[in-house]
């Protein structure tokens, strides 16, 4: 997959499926934004050289409506659409969000 300057979210990714793919994500040039429930523990994805060009934790907790539009409105004000997209189930129960913007 050519990730070359593509803007990417994913979430859960603390832990995990989430955070595994997160690490891989940071080896490919682009942008992540990578929705964590505790921000002081995603300290350990790091991109190598030619890697990701920013990786930008928000803090974003799926059992609460109001942490994704938080974590929405962050993203959507970056005015950067995103290219790929990486949802990881968890433990809590799904949450819809009535936040929507253009691309």
């Amino acid at each position: 997959m050519d990730l070359d300057g593509a803007t990417c979210l994913i979430t859960g990714a603390n832990r995990g499926i989430g955070l595994a793919i997160a690490e891989r994500l940071a080896e490919e040039p682009a942008r992540l934004l990578v929705g964590v429930r505790e921000l002081s523990r995603n300290e350990s994805i790091k991109a190598p050289q030619g890697g990701a060009s920013e990786i930008r934790p928000v803090h974003m907790d799926l059992s609460s409506r109001e942490s994704i539009d938080a974590a929405w409105m962050s993203w959507a004000a970056s005015s950067r659409p995103s290219t790929f997209s990486s949802t990881t189930p968890g433990s809590s129960p799904p949450v819809s969000s009535s936040v929507r913007t253009s691309a």
